[in-house]
């Protein structure tokens, strides 16, 4: 579950009215900014009020298919910004603000409002939900969910993760010969749920039209315990090998320009995953700085 930022997006907006009507703006486009207006009087029961003052609140959810990654965020403020700010009556409508995952294709949205006397009226159209095509703005083929996998970042989550592309110098060649590589590395914490684990990531590299230009699946090593009852497992490696060449000769490779992969975690005979879709750009291969051979390189 992810709670979301509230400032104003500049890609599609969906405005629920009052008078029940809902329309939209713009495409919901993935990878871009999603807006939700929500008219607090569209639900026009549970509007309580405690010594004189509003005491209701009104939330919205919106869940991305078919990663299940789900959203929730306010949709009223009370108070002005700041100390002492004055109190809204009624309260003033605030957009919700969510960032569109790079391989959704649906996302389905419910609301809920609720005051202190546990009234609580759900807009849902009839409980299947509010639902909105999303447009494809990146890769064809994004690295899928695997099927069986349970998304739970309390047991399985990324740490911290950095992409990078050189230009390495090629050792035991010859003279001024080098090659691309573009270089991923990720810590991933896990939850100490058992001595036996398994931690892995799914990826795949794109050129810059987002081609598909490698598909692998590479294994996360132990590297030491962590906090909250958990450990780290850590992959720091050459990815993906671009262009290379010698004087006199050169082998063409995709230009690497994004990384994109999944996290999973295997213990107890059960499949976990963060339910993110992982992605970063990569520069282009013109703009690789120059770097010496690397161990791995060398033994190579």
């Amino acid at each position: 579950m992810t709670t979301a930022t509230q400032r104003v997006s500049a890609g599609g907006t969906i405005e629920f009215q009052a008078d029940g009507r809902t329309t939209q703006n713009g495409l919901v486009r993935q990878g871009e900014q999603l807006t939700i207006q929500y008219d607090p009087q569209r639900p026009p029961i549970c509007g309580g009020f405690h010594n004189g003052m509003p005491a209701w609140e009104l939330f919205g959810s919106a869940r991305f298919l078919p990663s299940g990654e789900l959203f929730h965020g306010a949709l009223i403020q009370h108070r002005a910004e700041g100390s002492g700010g004055r109190v809204f009556d009624p309260p003033v409508p605030v957009p919700f603000t969510v960032n569109v995952p790079a391989d959704a294709n649906l996302v389905e949205m419910w609301f809920v409002k609720r005051d202190m006397s546990g009234c609580m009226a759900w807009d849902s159209q009839f409980g299947s939900n509010y639902r909105f095509e999303v447009a494809q703005a990146g890769p064809a083929q994004p690295v899928m969910f695997r099927s069986g996998a349970e998304r739970s970042p309390e047991m399985v989550n990324i740490f911290s993760e950095t992409v990078s592309k050189a230009r390495r110098s090629l050792s035991g060649g010859a003279l001024g010969a080098s090659e691309l590589e573009t270089r991923l590395s990720i810590a991933a914490w896990v939850q100490n749920a058992s001595y036996q684990k398994n931690v892995w990531i799914d990826l795949h590299i794109f050129d810059p039209e987002d081609n598909l230009a490698s598909a692998q699946t590479l294994t996360l090593g132990y590297s030491g315990p962590a906090g909250g009852n958990g450990d780290f497992f850590a992959l720091d490696q050459t990815v993906f090998q671009g262009s290379g060449g010698a004087p006199g000769s050169v082998w063409p490779r995709p230009d690497a320009r994004r990384v994109q992969y999944r996290l999973y975690y295997e213990v107890n005979g059960r499949v976990f995953n963060d339910g993110i879709l992982h992605q970063q750009a990569v520069g282009a291969d013109a703009a690789a700085a120059p770097v010496a051979a690397t161990a791995e390189a060398i033994a190579a």
